[in-house]
């Protein structure tokens, strides 16, 4: 049955004069309405149920309907990114802010050692320490992101 509609409707398509109705006025792809922005507001302003194709019409929903629920699937999407984003910027201030009172305390601890008497050798291996384990936190961070890149590169 779909074999047979599909052959009527291509020797009726090759029947028709293709360049006529591609520039036709109406259905012309270039005078500025695209065909779904015409097919949601006829659906919408007459009332008409202008359904997607589907084997069933009783259970496909109309198409500006299907339209909707898919922009405000897109509105959810792009709140809860947003969120995200929100909570990334909060937490890179509060890493900044922990960075900032680290730093003054490394500053007040190398003063009161040097005030105790301890030698500045000493008091230069644990800085020197402190450096490699920056190093070795920093590299690892950007091995974790090179790695989360190329999962989600390669899962796509």
């Amino acid at each position: 049955m779909f074999s047979a509609k599909f052959k009527e409707l291509k020797q009726q398509y090759h029947s028709s004069d293709a360049r006529k109705q591609l520039f036709a006025s109406e259905d012309s792809p270039f005078n500025g309405d695209s065909v779904v922005s015409r097919r949601n507001v006829m659906g919408q302003s007459s009332g008409s149920q202008a359904q997607e194709f589907s084997g069933n019409e009783n259970d496909s929903l109309p198409l500006y309907h299907g339209l909707e629920k898919e922009q405000s699937a897109f509105q959810r999407g792009n709140a809860q990114l947003e969120m995200i984003l929100e909570m990334g910027y909060q937490s890179l201030d509060d890493i900044v802010e922990q960075n900032q009172i680290l730093q003054k305390m490394q500053d007040k601890m190398t003063r009161s050692l040097t005030t105790l008497g301890v030698s500045q050798g000493t008091i230069s291996n644990v800085n020197r320490r402190l450096f490699k384990d920056k190093l070795i936190f920093w590299i690892a961070l950007v091995l974790m992101f090179l790695g989360m890149y190329m999962l989600v590169k390669w899962l796509r």
